[in-house]
């Protein structure tokens, strides 16, 4: 009698790794846990992405592309202000991937999406404006504010122009 080879497609564990992450953090995340899942041995999960390393570079890509994805929505016109809205509603929707995606970065060495980098200008208005959203993102990430999509419009909206006033101010040109 043969014994058939069970083969799981890369898409469905990083599918499934995503999963655990939404629900428990990457701390959750073991080859156990996912064959488990996917009702399978461990060795599949292995044979389809390599190591447990390969697979958090992976999963940490897909999680970034849908950060990006929700970060191209057409909410207000104004593209900056619909990256950071998207953004932030991101981190409020997918906490724990948000999260991921955060530290992953720093862990990862990775550079995928500009808009978890701090920006390149020294324009102390656009930085200003990077760490407000980066740190709203983060208080609504881990519930300690609740916003709705319109007050967190409003709110980068008026930090926004706070900067623009207060950095054109600093720098004795006229607004």
């Amino acid at each position: 009698m043969m014994t058939g080879r069970t083969s799981i497609k890369k898409d469905k564990i990083i599918e499934t790794t995503l999963a655990l992450i939404r629900e428990r953090g990457w701390s959750s995340v073991s080859a156990r846990a996912i064959a488990a899942r996917l009702g399978a041995s461990t060795m599949p999960i292995y044979s389809g992405l390599g190591s447990m390393e390969d697979l958090r570079k992976a999963a940490f890509v897909e999680a970034s592309l849908l950060l990006a994805k929700a970060q191209l929505k057409s909410l207000t016109g104004d593209e900056a202000l619909d990256s950071a809205v998207g953004y932030i509603a991101f981190a409020r929707e997918e906490p724990r991937l948000f999260q991921f995606i955060v530290s992953g970065k720093k862990d990862i060495g990775a550079r995928t999406l500009d808009s978890l980098a701090v920006p390149e200008t020294r324009d102390d208005s656009v930085i200003q404006s990077w760490i407000f959203t980066h740190g709203l993102a983060h208080l609504l990430a881990e519930g300690t504010l609740v916003m709705d999509e319109a007050e967190i419009t409003r709110r980068l909206g008026d930090a926004g122009g706070a900067f623009y006033l207060y950095g054109h101010r600093k720098e004795g040109r006229a607004v």
